[in-house]
């Protein structure tokens, strides 16, 4: 069964796999994450702060070790003791819940390493494409933030940014960053209802990285409500926007989450539409 959010789950209730079946799951999937976590590390090391880099890998082995965990716990004891724990839950509801949280807790490396790199290279294309003779500088900065220097002279227009302005320029660079993860994000939940059906593991995976980017930059928004100083060593860019173009911040927190939700609530509605027209039209047996 598909569902538009968790309450589905990807579980036979009828699996009854041996000893040994269950070790080797395990420890494919647990490979498997600990090498894609090594892959956000290593795509975010470079930019992080030499006294810094111990941290998101200290944080990703814990994950690892966790979400190994939750995986003996699905695969292991729920089938034993689920029905004794609660009999209005399934087995399938508690495996389901299960992966997501390992989901879940992939989400906190997936923010620090993948989203942060993701915002700030927004801003690294915007001050590419409407300036000359720069080269800004990304850096990320674990568990809090990043920020993407821009080492050259603002008043140093490319042809499209003498077309906006300079004022014009600076602000579209400013929102370039947000707009880049909500796009990106955007894609993953849109793709993951197309995942889930097949392989729902993997679809689950991107679902929440979407849903954590997404709610990740409406929260961003929200702080802008109570930040005012445009100095700060990562300043916010939703204060820059707020007090250059008077969007208050719970707008923008607002539009920040119905926009990808909708269309991912729309995408599932149109794909739920054709399935049942296609099995209307399906000759009978």
């Amino acid at each position: 069964m598909n569902s538009l959010f968790f309450v589905s789950s990807p579980y036979s209730e009828t699996e009854d796999p041996s000893s040994s079946e269950i070790y080797r799951s395990i420890a494919i999937q647990s490979s498997s994450e600990t090498i894609a976590l090594a892959i956000l590390n290593a795509v975010s090391t470079p930019f992080v702060q030499a006294s810094q880099r111990y941290i998101i890998p200290v944080v990703s082995a814990g994950v690892a070790i966790i979400n190994t965990g939750f995986r003996f716990i699905n695969k292991a004891w729920i089938k034993d003791t689920d029905k004794d724990m609660n009999p209005y839950l399934s087995n399938g509801t508690l495996r389901s819940l299960c992966l997501h949280v390992q989901c879940l807790f992939f989400s906190l490396i997936d923010i620090p390493t993948l989203k942060v790199l993701i915002h700030e290279l927004g801003h690294f294309i915007a001050m590419k494409i409407l300036f000359k003779n720069n080269h800004p500088v990304i850096n990320d900065i674990p568990f809090i933030g990043g920020n993407t220097l821009f080492n050259g002279n603002i008043a140093d227009l490319s042809e499209i940014g003498t077309q906006l302005g300079q004022k014009n320029a600076w602000l579209v660079t400013v929102a370039a960053g947000p707009a880049l993860i909500q796009l990106v994000s955007t894609i993953q939940l849109i793709a993951s209802q197309f995942l889930i059906p097949k392989y729902p593991k993997i679809g689950y995976y991107v679902f929440w990285s979407g849903l954590v980017g997404v709610f990740g930059t409406a929260t961003y928004a929200l702080t802008a409500a109570f930040t005012s100083k445009l100095n700060s060593p990562i300043p916010n860019d939703f204060t820059v926007l707020h007090q250059n173009l008077g969007l208050h911040p719970a707008a923008m927190a607002a539009g920040s989450l119905a926009i990808p939700l909708i269309l991912m609530g729309a995408t599932w509605s149109i794909k739920k539409i054709y399935l049942i027209h296609r099995s209307k039209s399906e000759p009978k047996p």
